[in-house]
């Protein structure tokens, strides 16, 4: 199957997904309570994911390295979503608690912050995506997720470059960039913090394990200062 097949059928995804329509009183079709945000949701996964796709087969015959780099975003991100999905029921208490985000909100941020590690990510972007003020979807983040935002988009950027680690052969200094760092040491100097190790190290003793322990990655060792270049 080709690239650009594989991307229609993703794209798919959302129609297949969709909750079953009931119908109103007077007779006009609705969706399922939280229906629409899944499909919302679903809808936005599979257009990251055919765009991705799209790139890689774009890229394939001209350099295939950058293709290979599509294609790991694309399955990075296809393995955070199932490990979403998978925990969503045992996390569901957590997301709701007072003063926490909703969990249509929940889902949209982290989506897009899945979606765009590689690139500059603000608080301000992700309140718009929550329909929150800044200073509001800043203490609300914290109340569901337990960290600041910043730190939370360090570690799920901590957490690809092991991911990529594991699944690619691309040098560091490209792993990094790919995952929104500065430069490889940048990368180097967090990964020490947060796993103990440097990520040449860590990367030798895992390799051929895909499911290889991704290590403890505390959030209170991260300071905002270790995102700027």
């Amino acid at each position: 199957m080709s690239l650009a097949s594989a991307a229609h059928q993703i794209a798919s995804l959302d129609a297949r997904h969709a909750p079953s329509s009931v119908t109103t009183p007077n007779g006009s079709p609705a969706v399922a309570a939280g229906g629409q945000d899944e499909v919302a949701e679903r809808g936005m996964l599979a257009a990251i994911l055919a765009r991705l796709l799209d790139d890689a087969g774009e890229a394939l015959y001209r350099d295939r390295d950058a293709a290979r780099a599509y294609i790991a975003r694309a399955s990075a991100l296809l393995r955070a979503q199932r490990g979403q999905d998978n925990t969503s029921h045992e996390h569901a208490p957590v997301t709701l608690v007072r003063g926490g985000l909703a969990p249509w909100q929940i889902n949209r941020v982290r989506a897009y912050v899945e979606a765009h590690l590689d690139s500059t990510i603000r608080a301000r972007d992700l309140a718009a995506i929550a329909r929150l003020s800044t200073s509001h979807f800043s203490r609300s983040f914290k109340h569901s997720f337990g960290v600041a935002p910043f730190a939370y988009i360090a570690l799920r950027r901590l957490a690809r470059a092991q991911d990529l680690m594991l699944t690619t052969d691309d040098p560091l200094c490209q792993i990094a960039l790919a995952c929104g760092f500065c430069d490889q040491s940048q990368l180097t100097r967090m990964f020490r913090r947060h796993v103990g190790t440097s990520p040449n190290t860590w990367r030798r003793r895992h390799r051929g394990e895909p499911d290889a322990p991704l290590g403890a990655l505390s959030p209170h060792a991260v300071r905002q200062e270790d995102l700027t270049c």
